[in-house]
């Protein structure tokens, strides 16, 4: 039965060729627009969508579009899903899927190296990696045009994973223009923790896209997440470095506590949001994380930077942003 669910998957991505093709060969010059329609940045990708109407991405997601470093670059053909397949789109998905489109679950499958299946709710797709983070993706949604948000959602997750970065479940605060991230569980304290940070602005709401870059990591927020429990101003930017990240646990008194690399990587998988269920990319999971963090030995020009990680315990009611700020300052990045 695998044999024949792989054999069928892998006939859909073949049957994708012509398209992926046309779109690889038409490659457009470095500008805003092109024939393809407006390029925009989200959730650490730079998209340019091809698409046969209006394009419109859903008000929260908008708000979250922005400039900045990005890990990968995707073209995508987009498509109502009887004009390009006659599968229906996705109303079925793993119970381990990643949970990342506006509550959807998405799921990444890996037919091989460069070609995966795409899925979430009302949408799928076939994404090929071309080259040097260079992604060409051809998506049939049930709302392709007025609503592309699931699109921009479970393209960006897949391939920034692919190209070494993170998606976390987090909050986060601007501090002096970076950004800290405060992770943990839930109910550990995040959203409390953000809001005793007076004077700093709130970045992250519950979502956070993590890419490397030769200038070190750099933080996308993502949709999802209330405002009402949000006392904090809200960022005008939607694209940061990162200054460090914190692990919140609750305590009698604010302290922060340096962890070791194996500490602080552990404590990002925990908080990290995966779109491949694929056991075997948990080893490459666990080596993009080492170099986000720790910049572990490597030739790769994106991980340009080390990554200061903490973890922070929080008092309820009094201000913390000293605390952060001194921290940020006397730290060194994790290397042992």
């Amino acid at each position: 039965m695998r044999g024949e669910r792989g054999a069928h998957l892998k006939q859909r991505t073949l049957n994708t060729d012509r398209t992926l093709r046309t779109m690889t060969q038409a490659a457009p010059q470095q500008k805003k627009t092109s024939r393809f329609g407006e390029r925009f940045g989200f959730g650490g990708v730079e998209f340019e969508i091809l698409a046969g109407e209006t394009f419109r991405l859903a008000p929260e997601y908008a708000g979250c579009v922005g400039c900045g470093p990005v890990a990968a670059q995707i073209r995508c053909s987009l498509h109502r899903p009887r004009t390009i397949a006659s599968e229906p789109v996705a109303d079925s998905l793993p119970s381990n899927s990643f949970d990342r489109s506006g509550g959807a679950p998405v799921c990444c499958e890996w037919l091989d190296g460069d070609n995966a299946r795409v899925r979430t709710l009302g949408m799928t797709a076939q994404l090929r990696r071309l080259r040097g983070g260079m992604y060409a993706a051809v998506a049939h949604s049930e709302r392709p045009y007025d609503d592309g948000s699931a699109v921009v959602s479970a393209l960006s997750a897949a391939a920034v994973e692919r190209e070494g970065g993170a998606v976390l479940h987090a909050a986060g605060i601007e501090l002096d223009g970076a950004v800290v991230l405060l992770i943990g569980p839930s109910g550990a304290g995040k959203t409390t923790a953000c809001n005793q940070a007076r004077g700093a602005s709130w970045f992250v709401r519950d979502r956070a896209m993590v890419v490397a870059s030769p200038r070190g990591p750099f933080v996308w927020s993502l949709p999802g997440g209330s405002d009402r429990d949000h006392q904090l101003p809200r960022s005008a930017m939607n694209c940061l470095p990162l200054a460090g990240v914190l692990r919140v646990r609750q305590g009698d008194r604010h302290a922060i506590h340096r962890l070791s690399l194996s500490q602080s990587v552990a404590a990002m998988r925990e908080s990290m949001l995966a779109p491949t269920s694929d056991p075997c990319a948990e080893s490459a999971r666990i080596e993009a994380l080492t170099k986000l963090i720790g910049g572990a030995t490597t030739n790769d020009a994106r991980c340009g930077g080390h990554v200061p990680f903490g973890e922070v315990h929080v008092k309820l009611g009094e201000p913390i942003t000293d605390v952060i700020k001194n921290w940020i300052q006397h730290q060194q990045p994790v290397n042992a």
